[in-house]
């Protein structure tokens, strides 16, 4: 990494040199303030400078980052997105007004601040915070959504002090980073929560609800439930009921777990509308356009108009019994077909339980250090085939198939796509 930055194939190659967690797991990640701070200090924190709305959770957060981004974007605010992981490249993670930053803007950040980030040995995701933070208080957003990585408490995203923190679900993930309990995982992501700072909660089990209230407590934090306003999602309408009135929106998204979603959305926007006005025209619109808006992909995204052949990035427990969810939701005749990659702490148990639903099973093996190999795989499911791109599109053109197990996993399908396969 001696090299000087000038082109963003410098940029590619300065951030191929450091481990990401897509590869190493927790080995590439550095869970403290300590880093991030000192990265920030240079970039004369730049995190002080913008309002955010901050966002953690097992499942579901990526989604209420776009929904809540596109939303704002409906209402007339310059709004920043920053979300994690990139799906096919590193810009996507930085948006402004759903457009992803340039390269000619990494190329300016990495050309300034390189040698710094080689000094202070700052992992990937402090560096792309940094970046993150840097790059919309340069272009003086009026808003941005962002993401947390991992966890909460010690994620390199919590130097913010935002107006409104998001906590989506929380469920057993990571387990050997957060705790190995719902109620340690709960409060590492109830670690986001602020001095005075509302915060909006999903469904969260009684475990997980009582660490977020804790903190919540002792922080003089005001805690508001989605779930009140009475979330419904049927086959693209969105209903919130409160009151005795109810109120329809409709969504292009196919899983009915975006009922909820939508409802923390709901919820955040009427807590910050004295700042940030946003009427019911704007939230509809926000949730009706959040594909072409925001860019939203991997969420039970349909792979071709004219096969029943979809993507999902389910990747744990949780998540996966939502998938299923979502088919049943929607209806779909059996057979199902499910081509999976997973990551090796992933395949369990209860992993292999999720995926008993699915007819035929076939696994695609990811060339990165993390994920399963298809031994390991078909020792715990035997009923697993190996997935071969040539055979595989003749024999399925007619099933429900699902791509999934991995948002690492999309880059190869959207390539195979691109084959005509």
């Amino acid at each position: 990494m001696s090299h000087s930055i000038t082109s963003i194939a410098d940029v590619e190659h300065f951030l191929a040199e450091i481990p990401m967690f897509k590869d190493k797991g927790a080995s590439a990640a550095k869970f403290g303030l300590e880093g991030i701070t000192a990265f920030c200090e240079i970039l004369d924190n730049p995190q002080k400078r913008f309002p955010s709305i901050h966002v953690a959770g097992t499942n579901g957060k990526g989604t209420v980052c776009h929904l809540l981004a596109s939303v704002y974007q409906e209402a007339g605010f310059k709004t920043g997105l920053y979300t994690s992981p990139h799906l096919q490249k590193y810009n996507e993670r930085f948006k402004i007004n759903g457009i992803d930053i340039a390269d000619e803007v990494l190329v300016e950040f990495f050309s300034k601040y390189g040698s710094s980030i080689k000094k202070l040995g700052i992992t990937y995701f402090e560096i792309s915070t940094g970046l993150a933070f840097w790059y919309f208080a340069k272009s003086s957003v009026d808003l941005a959504i962002i993401e947390t990585g991992l966890g909460g408490r010690l994620d390199a995203t919590n130097v913010i002090h935002p107006m409104l923190s998001v906590i989506t679900s929380i469920g057993l993930d990571h387990t050997d980073v957060l705790g190995d309990t719902i109620g340690k995982i709960a409060s590492e992501k109830a670690g986001i929560i602020k001095d005075n700072v509302p915060v909006i909660i999903g469904a969260l089990s009684p475990e997980a609800k009582r660490s977020v209230e804790k903190k919540a407590a002792e922080t003089s934090s005001k805690l508001y439930e989605a779930q009140e306003l009475l979330p419904e999602w049927n086959k693209g309408v969105v209903t919130f009921t409160w009151d005795g009135c109810s109120k329809e929106f409709n969504i292009p998204l196919m899983a009915p777990i975006n009922a909820l979603n939508s409802a923390m959305v709901y919820e955040s926007i009427q807590l910050l509308k004295d700042i940030f006005n946003v009427t019911d025209d704007s939230f509809a619109a926000g949730l009706a356009n959040v594909l072409t808006n925001t860019g939203l992909k991997a969420r039970f995204e349909r792979l071709f108009p004219n096969k029943l052949w979809f993507y999902d990035g389910a990747h744990n427990q949780q998540a996966l019994q939502q998938l299923v969810e979502t088919i049943k939701r929607n209806e779909f005749e059996k057979p199902w077909v499910l081509v999976f990659s997973v990551m090796k702490d992933k395949l369990t148990k209860e992993f292999k339980e999720c995926v008993s639903e699915f007819d035929e099973l076939y696994y695609f093996s990811l060339k990165i250090n993390r994920a399963a190999c298809f031994d390991e795989v078909s020792t715990i499911i035997p009923s697993t085939a190996l997935f071969d791109a040539k055979t595989f599109s003749s024999r399925h053109s007619n099933s429900l198939v699902i791509f999934s197990g991995s948002f690492y996993f999309y880059e190869s399908i959207i390539e195979l796509r691109s084959l005509g396969f």
